[in-house]
């Protein structure tokens, strides 16, 4: 008999526990399956409130995910702009060092160099911006499945 009671108090606190306890990260996935048994029940348990936790967490990613971002490159491009100031400082000061050819060369060394940049910070940009875009319609699927869920 005291095992049941012991047993039975231990349910109580677990399931209390999943009443209780809160949501910090999304657990749902687009076809609206919970991840994780635990997740499994804190569903069970909390009902309702835990697949309007859910939404909430997806709706605050959503947005988070459409709102203007800058370029993923913008701070490399940064770093790149103070690098050639301090070249160029550089340069200034050795200028009479240098043949007309050397001067010339290293205009044309600095313009490939800042072409072939720009075409990596695209790559990069483009690459992050379709990232960004999957992440937006797995959240927009994943807010669909649960909304659904919830009109049951």
């Amino acid at each position: 008999m005291r095992k049941y009671i012991i047993g039975i108090l231990i349910l109580g606190l677990l399931g209390g526990y999943f009443y209780i306890s809160g949501q910090e990260k999304l657990v749902v996935n687009e076809k609206g399956q919970v991840k994780g048994l635990g997740n499994h029940l804190r569903a069970l348990v909390q009902g309702g409130k835990f697949w309007k936790g859910q939404l909430t967490i997806a709706t605050g990613l959503y947005n988070k995910s459409t709102a203007p971002h800058p370029p993923s490159s913008a701070d490399m491009r940064e770093l790149y702009k103070m690098y050639r100031i301090a070249l160029d400082t550089l340069d200034s000061r050795m200028e009479a060092l240098y043949t007309p050819e050397e001067r010339l060369a290293e205009h044309y060394r600095i313009q490939a160099d800042s072409i072939q940049r720009a075409g990596k910070w695209r790559l990069g940009d483009e690459k992050a911006e379709a990232v960004r875009a999957k992440e937006t319609e797995s959240y927009k699927g994943i807010m669909t499945a649960i909304e659904r869920r919830i009109m049951r």
